[in-house]
């Protein structure tokens, strides 16, 4: 994972945050409220919802290895990647803010 060039991470091959926006105070986030991937700055004090999604992937191949995890996944806007020698796992979690609910 790099950001404006410079490496962050070695293992850490995606990393994505979604919100749901409760756009019309309803109380329920439904259709296009969740999950946005890009979060307009008039709808910032209207987020409920945060999901954040990690794709690590093992430092070293495992040429010898045919399991299902060889397949970068699919994760929030981005669509499975191809095969490959690497292991990998996807890691998500969910906050609701305290103070939105």
């Amino acid at each position: 994972m790099t950001r404006n060039g410079m490496l962050i991470s070695a293992e850490i091959e995606d990393l994505q945050v979604e919100f749901g926006v409760d756009a019309n105070d309803d109380a329920a986030l439904t259709g296009a409220e969740f999950p946005i991937h890009v979060l307009p700055g008039n709808l910032v004090n209207q987020v409920r919802a945060i999901r954040i999604s990690v794709i690590a992937r093992a430092p070293q191949g495992e040429p010898s290895y045919q399991g299902p995890d060889r397949l970068r996944p699919a994760t929030a806007n981005r669509v499975s990647g191809a095969v490959d020698t690497f292991l990998r796992r996807r890691f998500v979690t969910s906050v609701l803010p305290r103070n939105m609910l």
